[in-house]
Formats: C-alpha cells, structure tokens, sequence
C-alpha cells in the first residue's frame, strides 16, 4: 500500500468564534399534526391564522415545521388546544459533542500515534484490505459544510440547509458560523492519498450534508430543523445517518408519539443504521436523569458511540454506559479538515464523542463496501461487534467492552489469544511505585510469540497512572519487569499486563500492588490524660509504628489553648521503631468551665486531654463529648473494636458503609432511621458474614437515603 506523508496546516480557534444574529424578526420553530378530521381548509386557515412559513412536510406522518413569528406565536399549549390541533411538538435546542483544540486531551490520533500503543484502530492493515466506500452513502447532519475544501471534492451529494430552508448547506454567509460539519465529514471522508492535508476512514464514500442550523440564531441546532434533515435523509434511502450531536432527555419529548421519537425510528424501520454521539460531560447515561437523545434511543439499528483515550480506554470526559453505549473510537485531537475566519479550507484538531462518531461510521461503510455478503444492517452491526477489540478496564463503561478495530472487521483474522501473562507478582515497592514482574507465554496460547505487552495502571484515586513503555517480547519463558512510579503516597494501586498479538487479540493478568504505609498505635494508658483545675500535669506518649513504611510525624493541635504545650519539631518514625513525646498540661489559672483537647500526628489522635471542674471524666466519656470532632473513630488503629462518631446532615435512612482498599464492600452498618444531628456506632472489626477483617487500611462512608455523605473516614485495623 503506498504510503504518504500528512501535511497538516493549523489555525489556533482554541475559543468559538462571536456570533452576530442577523437583523431580522425574531421566530419560533414548531412540529404540528393536525388533528385527522380538519379538513385541508381548515389546515390552511390554521396556517395563515398563524402566520406559519412552512419548512418541511414530514413524510411519515402528516406532521409539518412550521416558522411562526414570535411576537404571535401562542404557546405550544394554547396551539394544542385548537380543535384543528392533535398535537405540537415545542423546538429545542440541541448540543453538539466536539471541543475543539480543548488543551487537556493531549495529541493523539485515530490511525497512528507512536506514543501509546493501541490508541489507533489498525486502519493502515485494513486499507489493504479495502479504502473506498463510493457505493455507500452517509448523511451527515450537522452545522455547515465547506463543500469546496479540497480535502472534500468529490464526496458530497445534493444536501440541503433544513435550519434556513434552502438548498446551500454551506457555513453562515456572514462569517459568523460552525465549523464542526466539516471536522466531522473530514473525518469521515477526507480524501486519501492524494498528496493533501488528511485522510478520512474512507478515502471514497457519498455524503449527504445536512444544515440543521438556523442562521437567524446563536444556537448549533434546533429541533426541527434536525428531524426534517432525519426525514431528508430517510426520503434519499441513505444508508447511514451520523449524528454527532445530542439533546438532553429532560428538555424535549422523546415520547412515541413525538416527531422526535417517529422520525429516529422510522431512519432504523427503514434498515438506516443510525450513529449517534454519547456525548462529553462524563455521565452514565444508563442512567434515566442522564438520558440524551437519539443517543439513549434502543432502536435496533441505533449505535451509541463514546471517546476512547490513552490504552483504547473510555476517557473521563466521555459519556459512558455498559448497557446503552455499544461501541467506543478515538475522540482525543484527531486532525481533520476545518474551516478558517475567511471561510477558507484549513486543518485543525478536534476532540469529543463527535470525534469519534464519524470513526465509526466510517468502519461501517467500509464494512458493508467490503463485505456484501452481510445482511444489512443487521450482519454488519453484529460483525462490527463481535471482531470489536476490548481493552482492559472499558467493560465498565460500553457493552462488551467494544472498541472499534477497522483491520479486525474487515479482515478474517485468527481469533486465538496469547496465553495470559504467567506469574505476575509485585516484585519490589516503596512508598509511591511499584515493580511488576511477570513470565512471557506465547502467542496462540502457549506456541508462537506475542506482538507486544500492554500495562495499564490504575491507582488508589482511580486514576490511569503514567506507565513507561513496556519491554519488547522475548519469547515463551522470558522474565520481565516494569517499574511504575508516582502512585499516591503510601496507598495501593491495580495493575493490568496484557499480551497481545498482531491482530489485537489480548490475554490480561491482574493484580493489586499494596503499597508500603505506616500503622501507628499509640500505648493505650498515654491516650486518655486529667488535670483538675488549678492543677499542672505532665505525661509522655509513646507513638509505635507497626507498618512497612516509615513516616514523619508532627504533633498538632486540633482544640484546647495556650493551656497544653509539646514540642512542634517533626520526627521520622522507621518501619518498626517508635518514638516519645513529651506533654505538659496547666490548667492554672482557667476560669470555671470544661476544656477538651485532641492532641493529633497526621491521621492519628494521640490522646485527648480533658481539664475538669474537680472531677475527672472517665476516658470512656471523652470520644462522645461535645467537643469530640463530627466525623471521627476511636480508637483508631483498633482491634478488636472501634467506635465511628457521625454527624448526619439531614434526616433519613442511614447506614455506614465499610470498604476496603480495593472498593469492595466489606460491613453495613444500618443505623435505621434517624434525624440530623450526632450519633455513634460500633464495628467489631468482622464482615457482613461475620469473619474478623485481616489487619490493614479500610475507608467507611457514612450514606443517607443511599447516597454518600462527604468524606470517606479511614479506619486501620491492626491484629
């Protein structure tokens, strides 16, 4: 296959160009069905009653866009209520799913990134296999084409501006418009190997451009104007809609009898296979209160799309939802064709699920050019699906854990894993890394060689840790390690290798890497001090580190006054030593009254210093006090018991929730009903089956009504 080299030009549109509206009478969009008895005169006295422009006739019903001037319109309710009237659909405006030249995505690319391996979707082996898509056809709805780029000669059909009813879906003629169109098709469809700029996924494939902006607004889209070019392209028998776009479900009617609803379903009765972004905000859109549509649309030729990053993983930012997301792309800084402020042809980076979007409708055109023999749309979905690779960690957010691989679909390739790798064990660590070792196997199970290793790193906060390259593949029985550094101090990490072959089959082997830490105690008869009023006392603490790490204390203040002196200069207390601190108490001197103090080294409370009118409160008292902290445990490190003091912040069913370091659940502790205010409550250190927990760190959380309240509360039990 010839090779060739991109040359890309770059115009800094870091921030969106001002809008300027054009001067003329504000409107409203609206979709109304008219009731089956009016008659064609009275549908044309409604119209001219409203002063309606009509934009587009639907063809799968007798619904019509209108135009209505504003300073006329009725609301939708009052235009529902006329007997001519069976039902109005308001206009929404809709969200476009790409962040241009955004600085926190790094530089990626969808085809080739030496950088991180398996970032790109095997498109350089697929190619030999096939590049054009000239008999297939993809509409693309969206903001505004520049049908003259170079990149782009070629490949558009007759489209058409459903946002200003017009032929011409080029961008606003008066300099203030989108670009994002032509990211999206360039990406789609940007000429290949023609010595310019980019390549698209297909270097040959008809598209359909179709304007679903209004000049007349600021918005990216609106409702109308978007399922009229649904309708368009439903009438022009396409075979792909993309949709890189979304609206959020809470502001628009999604309901089947809804425009929205019938024209998304009749693109998937019609075999139109439908790809929709999931969009950029991070959220599960399994969830209902997250739903966007056509995205959360489960129409069988519907296909939800979300951004993948660094490892092919489903980035922070992207949408996510192992239920309704069916496959992933890359999304992060993928150069593509764009528009400059003269409106001339230029190239600039691009992020977001609408990135993505046209990665995968790309593979789906070059699938179905490829591969007639396929039913479609159904036996090209499924063949997309089943030779989508899977990388490690993206089952939690798409179906499957799909990610697209264009070689895999499109090419018969051996479908047998690498052996996972052998005896994968923590070969050494300190404080904040960890080295991994493990036992190369082969390729095809045991025989043959793998391709290369693949590690991803997630740590105590769930994030990806920066991982150094891999070592290169030695054969059956070589001995590797790998050194990852800059984990969170004294916490744990997982860490994944993989063994993948050429064709991006992988076998993954996992384990969790505690890292070293400090387990302080302190001698119980230290932690609870008297001094009567009037009087002076002093008393030392002996602080006993337990862990496998050292650590460097400093004892704090946490209240009490000038009352209680100690030496403030920090000590360092080795793995196994201890270490004597020095207090003295005055209470000469206090007024009448009662004086808590908690005396703190870092997450541990030493003792607590209770100054008293006469009478010495037993230390059993001190924990639950007044002046006790609202969220605290005591003792802590515990065994075999500890009590865990809560402030509730509203009335509700509470529980306190108990996990490990891994974030599995250990404990429940339901405290029932309760109001706002303090409570406390007992862990004897045993599961919910009642075995006794094994030394080491836990994390409670304090849930009411099922949802977590503030901070998670480290516990450490020490046996």
């Amino acid at each position: 296959m010839r090779r060739f080299i991109v040359i890309a030009v770059f115009l800094s549109l870091a921030t969106a160009l001002p809008r300027a509206a054009h001067a003329a009478p504000p409107t409203v969009d609206r979709i109304v069905r008219f009731h089956p008895d009016a008659t064609a005169a009275e549908r044309d006295a409604w119209l001219r009653d409203m002063r309606a422009e009509v934009l587009h006739a639907f063809s799968n019903g007798d619904a019509l866009a209108v135009r209505l001037p504003a300073a006329t319109a009725p609301g939708a309710a009052a235009m529902a209520a006329d007997p001519r009237v069976a039902y109005v659909e308001g206009d929404a405006v809709g969200v476009p799913d790409l962040v241009p030249d955004d600085p926190l995505y790094g530089s990626q690319a969808q085809f080739h990134d030496p950088q991180f391996q398996d970032l790109d979707i095997q498109a350089e082996s697929a190619w030999d296999l096939r590049h054009d898509a000239s008999t297939v056809t993809v509409a693309v709805i969206d903001d505004g084409f520049l049908l003259t780029h170079p990149d782009l000669a070629g490949r558009f059909v007759p489209g058409f501006d459903c946002g200003n009813n017009d032929n011409d879906p080029s961008p606003d003629p008066d300099g203030t418009y989108y670009a994002h169109g032509t990211g999206v098709t360039g990406l789609l469809a940007a000429a290949g190997n023609n010595g310019l700029g980019v390549t698209g996924v297909c270097w040959d494939v008809r598209v359909m451009p179709l304007k679903h902006h209004n000049d007349y607004t600021s918005d990216y889209c609106n409702l109308s104007a978007t399922l009229a070019a649904v309708d368009r392209a439903v009438a022009a028998h396409v075979d792909i809609i993309v949709c890189s776009f979304h609206y959020m479900g809470y502001e628009v009617d999604v309901s089947p009898a809804s425009q929205f609803y019938r024209a998304f379903k009749a693109a998937s009765d019609a075999g139109i296979i439908v790809v929709a972004a999931a969009g950029n905000d991070g959220k599960d859109i399994d969830d209902p209160a997250n739903a966007r549509y056509p995205a959360n649309f489960a129409f069988a030729n519907m296909v939800t799309v979300a951004m993948t990053g660094n490892w092919g993983v489903v980035t922070q930012s992207s949408a996510r939802g192992d239920q309704t997301v069916d496959i992933s792309a890359p999304g992060i800084s993928l150069l593509s064709t764009w528009v400059d402020a003269n409106r001339a042809a230029t190239y600039e980076t691009i992020s977001g699920t609408s990135s993505s979007v046209p990665v995968v409708a790309g593979a789906i055109a070059l699938l179905k050019a490829a591969h007639p023999e396929l039913d479609y749309p159904a036996g090209v979905l499924a063949r997309l699906y089943e030779r989508a690779e899977t990388p490690p960690g993206n089952e939690a957010y798409v179906i499957g854990g799909r990610r697209v691989n264009l070689y895999r679909a499109l090419a018969d390739v051996d479908a047998v894993a690498p052996a996972a790798p052998a005896d994968l064990a923590v070969a050494g660590a300190t404080d904040a890394s960890v080295t991994v070792q493990w036992t190369e196997t082969g390729d095809d199970g045991l025989s043959g060689q793998v391709d290369h290793f693949l590690v991803r790193c997630v740590d105590a906060n769930s994030q990806v840790a920066t991982v150094p390259a891999p070592p290169a593949p030695g054969g059956p029985g070589t001995v590797h390690d790998l050194t990852i550094t800059g984990l969170p101090y004294q916490s744990w990490a997982t860490v994944a290798v993989s063994a993948v072959d050429e064709y991006r089959n992988r076998a993954t082997a996992t384990i969790t890497c505690e890292l070293p830490y400090a387990v302080l105690t302190v001698d119980p008869a230290a932690v609870f001090m008297l001094a009567r009023k009037g009087a002076e006392r002093d008393t030392t603490v002996v602080i006993h580190n337990t862990g496998t790490a050292g650590i460097l204390l400093a004892p704090s203040l946490r209240s009490g006054g000038p009352w209680l002196t100690f030496p403030t200069a920090p000590v360092f207390v080795a793995a196994g030593d201890s270490v004597t601190f020095g207090f003295h108490a005055s209470a000469v001197g206090l007024s009448p009254g009662y004086y808590p103090a908690q005396v703190l080294f870092d997450c541990l409370k030493a003792f607590v210093v209770d100054v008293a009118l006469g009478v010495l409160a037993p230390p059993a008292a001190a924990p639950g006090n007044d002046g006790a902290p609202a969220w605290a445990a005591w003792p802590n490190p515990f065994n075999p018991r500890t009590t865990i003091h809560y402030t509730l912040p509203r009335g509700g069913d509470a529980a306190l929730v108990i996990h490990d370091v891994r974030g599995a659940r250990v404990r429940t502790l339901a405290l029932g009903a309760r109001p706002a205010g303090r409570g406390s409550a007992t862990w004897d250190g045993c599961d919910d089956g009642g075995l006794a927990v094994p030394s080491g760190s836990y994390f409670c959380r304090l849930n009411v009504d099922g949802d977590g309240q503030g901070t998670a509360l480290r516990l450490q039990v020490v046996r």
